[in-house]
């Protein structure tokens, strides 16, 4: 099983200052777990080229470049691995569509799914939101940490915490049981990139050795 650790790194488009391309290279400059590729709005032509040039940059830093919801994207491009939501595909139907050496990870928000998604082959989960967060609307409360660290001592495979999370609060969502942890707003809105996940980085490592 893959020990993934750091800043889990998904894209924006509509919040970027530079735009997604030159946000992934920042990104893979500071040092990431896991670039996500999350685009669910514009034609899946302009997803294409901006994914054949992203895979150049991940594989040029060696660092996982997971699809959101688009298997066929995957397939097409030989992506690393798959991120499902909720009411996305089962896990099981997308396996079989990827291939067994593709990453599969899924967004959980409560106990059950996160048994659940280990149980269906899972190899790694997204926590969330932890906090109140503007970036993507929910239709249910925050979980908060006491959320979070039910769900670390019950599963054994990572865990990305994401949701409202900021400089000001990633400690406390490390020490909950974060191996990897996602803010999208705080990082990509600045146009400072690079600069901000290095700082995140710093907490994620201090922290957690």
């Amino acid at each position: 099983m893959e020990k993934f650790k750091g800043f889990y790194f998904i894209t924006n488009h509509q919040l970027s200052k530079h735009g997604n391309i030159h946000d992934v290279e920042m990104a893979l400059q500071a040092g990431v777990a896991m670039i996500q590729y999350r685009d669910k709005s514009r034609p899946k032509d302009i997803i294409l080229r901006e994914l054949l040039e992203i895979k150049v940059l991940c594989k040029k830093y060696n660092i996982p470049l997971i699809i959101n919801d688009y298997p066929e994207l995957l397939t097409k491009i030989d992506a690393d691995g798959l991120h499902l939501g909720q009411n996305d595909m089962d896990i099981r139907e997308a396996r079989s569509l990827v291939g067994a050496d593709k990453i599969i990870g899924i967004s959980v928000n409560n106990i059950e799914s996160a048994l659940n998604a280990q149980g269906d082959g899972a190899q790694y989960l997204g926590v969330g939101h932890i906090f109140h967060t503007s970036t993507k609307i929910k239709n249910y409360s925050p979980l908060g940490l006491d959320t979070l660290r039910n769900i670390r001592q019950h599963i054994n495979i990572p865990i990305t915490a994401i949701g409202g999370i900021n400089r000001q609060n990633a400690r406390e969502v490390i020490s909950s049981g974060a191996d990897m942890i996602c803010a999208i707003k705080d990082t990509i809105s600045s146009g400072q990139v690079r600069e901000m996940i290095e700082e995140y980085n710093k907490l994620i490592f201090y922290i957690s050795d």
